[in-house]
């Protein structure tokens, strides 16, 4: 008789929350306990699981052999790096404590990426026993960064009091799966809440951005990263202090945009956009003019006055001065 799932795997596939009919990959499978957990839910779905251990997947089909013959599991011994999926799609793919998805995350989310389903989204989990007391939320953090830098845009990261210690989910999803930009991408419908370029728009101006340089140091921040996180800056209105973890350390944000408000490259990107916006046809150039006079306050003339504060820089550095 199997044992009872430890907390964790309940409260991973209640997390994943698996539609009847969802194709399912699961990476690092070991005794099966989620797999079993998974096949529950199914009813014309199916899930795949792999581990690199042979023991494993044996100890994994013993636990499932009626999901194995009912065709609701499939198990396979195989490293992700070296698994063939042929052309099936997976709509949900989740880890738990899967060492690729933490040393070499680019390579790891690159094999999944190409296996999810358009809508699909990656679930990874890790438990903090190798922190310190009350460090979830900073491994929760960690662990984003890393979903991010594989180019997955993060949308939602989870923290659970388990026994006997917390653990974390980071909900992701490949970037192209966010945007449903049509045309130069002006059409904003399908678009995240923190996914604000679609690909066409950010083609426009990728290649006008500072990009890495080979030199030693922190790793460079992801562009499409820093500019989405300016314009929900601007777009919201918000300090720069209240920016959403999701786009990473503000102070980073804002040096990105003070650099490229200095160097002139927000004018090149504005004019690049209104070119685009003009030759697709939406741009109206119509102008209206009226006879309104407005009188100004003494105070508000264009004389120079040096107040001795810090005034922010909104714009190029050649057209402030």
């Amino acid at each position: 008789m199997a044992s009872k799932p430890s907390e964790r795997f309940v409260w991973a596939v209640d997390t994943l929350a698996p539609d009847p009919t969802d194709r399912v990959l699961e990476v690092g499978c070991g005794h099966g306990v989620a797999v079993s957990l998974v096949c529950a839910r199914l009813t014309s779905g199916r899930i795949t699981a792999i581990d690199r251990s042979k023991k494993m997947i044996e100890m994994a089909g013993r636990r499932n052999r009626e999901h194995v013959a009912a065709g609701r599991a499939v198990l396979k011994t195989v490293a992700l790096e070296k698994a063939d999926f042929g052309d099936e799609r997976f709509d949900k793919v989740f880890a738990f404590n899967v060492a690729p998805f933490w040393l070499q995350p680019k390579e790891a989310l690159r094999i999944v990426r190409r296996h999810l389903a358009p809508e699909g989204s990656v679930y990874v989990y890790w438990d903090a026993r190798h922190t310190h007391p009350g460090g979830a939320h900073g491994l929760a953090d960690r662990l984003s960064e890393r979903i991010r830098l594989a180019e997955f845009s993060v949308d939602q990261v989870l923290v659970k009091d388990l026994r006997p210690v917390p653990a974390v989910c980071v909900i992701g999803r490949p970037r192209a799966c966010l945007t449903n930009g049509s045309g130069f991408g002006w059409d904003r419908a399908g678009v995240s809440r923190f996914q604000l370029l679609s690909d066409a728009q950010w083609s426009l101006i990728a290649g006008m951005l500072p990009g890495p340089t080979g030199r030693k140091g922190r790793p460079f921040s992801d562009a499409r990263l820093m500019i989405e996180a300016i314009i929900y800056r601007y777009r919201c209105g918000i300090a720069w202090r209240d920016l959403p973890e999701v786009f990473g350390p503000w102070q980073t944000v804002w040096t990105w945009h003070r650099r490229l408000a200095s160097d002139g490259t927000w004018d090149a990107v504005l004019e690049r956009m209104i070119a685009a916006a003009d030759a697709s046809g939406v741009l109206d150039w119509s102008i209206s003019v009226d006879s309104t006079i407005a009188r100004a306050h003494q105070h508000a003339t264009n004389i120079t006055r040096d107040t001795g504060g810090f005034i922010e820089l909104q714009e190029s550095g050649h057209r402030a001065a």
